[in-house]
């Protein structure tokens, strides 16, 4: 009698913080979240996911989740899953701005989050432990992702279109999403911290990137696939505190500018690499430091260069800073080797 009674206080208890929207183990938390009235789900305690969760394809409201520091542990593979059939379908559910913050997710080689059709989510003061691939965002336009924290995932943030029925790369974009303040910790084998395809307006601002040296592939993985709306990127102000394997940043662009700039780099690397095939521009601005051995790296006959404000002792048209072929038809806004007589250069003349 009394064990009955024990339990049934328990369910009443689960009720009543899962009806106020505070919870703290998995139970409580997916019956806050079938409440529709409930709009902010709070952690009291670390929780361990036991079931998929599966985000309403018709909610078009905001749904915030704050972790108050807490742990979700999960091994469920595709943990969170937003995905929809077609584009008619997905837009039925696009006005949804989903919240994520102060969340430790731990995970196990899995993939945290798939999410389609979502106008201005934002992750925000997250920490995201050894996934496959952390957030998955896919026709996710407008996301801001600040001061989280990437530990050893293969991917830690992709960005790209969504595959559905009536999606495409310029169709079910996920553009004019910002990333800023991260930090990433990547090592041997991991593909990249941020990986982007066919996504136009995106900016990487103001971020960390470390790890063991000889890490990841990439901290940036970057392709127009293509498309032929996406003109542009912008990297600025980027700290790249270990060595990647292949090039810190990737680029490729069919058409349009890239610009990037403002970055620390501590060792010998290859920075860059800028991918086209028509006559794109690669824009390297206001750097203050390059190792001697910085290297960049050009690939396609049609790729432009631009050098502006660079360290003084950088020489652009010297072999050593490049893999393979130096670009031509590029220009170079630069100071001479004493760092006091500002030149000009355009292809093979020095103004």
């Amino acid at each position: 009698m009394k064990k009955l009674l024990l339990l049934s206080l328990l369910a009443i208890s689960i009720s009543v913080n899962a009806q106020k929207g505070f919870v703290s183990n998995w139970t409580e938390f997916v019956q806050a979240y079938n409440d529709k009235s409930i709009r902010s789900i709070n952690l009291t305690a670390n929780i361990t996911q036991t079931s998929k969760l599966y985000l309403d394809k018709n909610y078009s409201n905001i749904l915030e989740i704050n972790g108050n520091g807490y742990d979700w542990n999960t091994t469920i593979d595709t943990a969170i899953v937003r995905r929809y059939a077609s584009l008619t379908e997905a837009n039925q559910g696009i006005d949804m701005q989903l919240r994520m913050t102060n969340i430790s997710f731990k995970g196990n080689n899995n993939m945290l989050l798939y999410l389609e059709a979502n106008y201005g989510a934002k992750f925000e003061g997250c920490r995201f432990y050894n996934f496959g691939t952390a957030l998955g965002l896919f026709w996710a336009m407008g996301t801001e992702i600040n001061q989280c924290y990437f530990w050893d995932n293969n991917i830690g943030i992709e960005l790209d279109y969504a595959k559905f029925s009536g999606g495409s790369n310029s169709a079910s974009q996920s553009n004019h999403c910002i990333i800023t303040n991260c930090k990433f910790r990547n090592s041997a084998g991991d593909f990249a911290n941020i990986k982007a395809t066919a996504v136009s307006g995106l900016q990487i601002l103001h971020n960390i990137f470390e790890g063991v040296q000889a890490g990841g592939d990439y901290d940036i993985y970057f392709d127009d696939a293509n498309s032929n709306v996406v003109k542009e990127v912008t990297i600025y102000g980027n700290h790249v505190e270990h060595i990647p394997k292949i090039a810190s940043s990737f680029v490729k662009l069919k058409d349009g500018i890239a610009n990037y700039g403002g970055t620390y780099s501590q060792y010998d690397c290859t920075l860059i690499r800028f991918e086209t095939f028509a006559y794109a521009r690669m824009i390297v601005s206001n750097i203050p430091f390059l190792t001697t051995n910085t290297k960049f790296q050009s690939v396609g006959g049609g790729a432009r260069w631009q050098f502006v404000n660079l360290p003084s002792s950088f020489t652009p048209t010297s072999t050593t800073r490049w893999i393979g072929s130096m670009p031509t038809q590029s220009r170079f806004d630069l100071l001479d080797s004493n760092g006091q007589i500002p030149y000009i250069q355009l292809g093979n003349r020095k103004l």
